[in-house]
C-alpha cells in the first residue's frame, strides 16, 4: 500500500469492541454451519476480509451435491458510501464469473433476507431487521439468529447455483 491510498481516520472507541465481537461471531458461524446441502470454508488469506466498506469474511461455499463452489462474502457493511448498510451475505460477478449470471437469474425471494442488486455485479442478501439484531443482549440468541440467517442465505445461493 502506498501513502496516497491512505485516508485519515477517526475512531469511536465505544463501538470498536462490538465490531470485533461481530467478526468473531461471523467466523464462529461460518466455521460451524456446514449442512447436508453445503460446506463453507473461510478464506483467511483474503486481504478483503476487513475492507474499506465492510468487515467480515470471504468464504468458499460448496454445494455438497453439485460440487460447485461460489466465493461469497459475509459480514457487515458499515460505510455510509454503500447502500444499504447492515449484516449481509453477497456473491459478486468478478469472483464468480462462471456462475454469477445463473445465480442472479435463479435467486429467489425470502422473508429471511432482503435482496439488493443496486450495486452492479453484486447480489446482496441483507438481514431483514438489523436494529432488532443489535438490540439483543444475549450472545447465544445473536449467534442463533446469525446462524439461521447465514444458513438460509447459503442455501439460497446453492439452490440458485443449480
Amino acid at each position: 500500500m502506498k501513502i496516497d491510498q491512505l485516508r485519515p481516520f477517526k475512531l469511536d472507541m465505544s463501538t470498536l469492541p462490538g465490531l470485533l465481537s461481530f467478526n468473531q461471531m461471523m467466523k464462529y458461524v461460518f466455521d460451524n454451519i456446514n449442512t447436508d446441502d453445503f460446506s463453507s470454508k473461510i478464506d483467511l488469506e483474503c486481504d478483503h476480509n476487513f475492507g474499506e466498506y465492510a468487515a467480515g469474511y470471504r468464504v468458499y461455499l460448496t454445494g455438497n451435491k453439485s460440487k460447485k463452489t461460489l466465493y461469497i462474502y459475509g459480514g457487515l457493511i458499515y460505510s455510509h458510501r454503500k447502500e444499504p448498510a447492515g449484516i449481509f451475505v453477497e456473491a459478486d460477478r468478478f469472483s464468480n464469473q462462471e456462475f454469477y449470471e445463473t445465480v442472479y437469474r435463479n435467486m429467489e425471494e425470502s422473508p429471511a433476507y432482503k435482496i439488493s442488486t443496486v450495486e452492479d455485479g453484486f447480489i446482496k442478501l441483507f438481514y431483514p431487521d438489523y436494529d432488532d439484531f443489535i438490540k439483543e443482549d444475549s450472545v447465544e440468541i445473536q449467534i442463533e439468529k446469525l446462524k439461521g440467517f447465514i444458513n438460509v442465505c447459503c442455501n439460497s445461493f446453492i439452490k440458485a447455483l443449480n
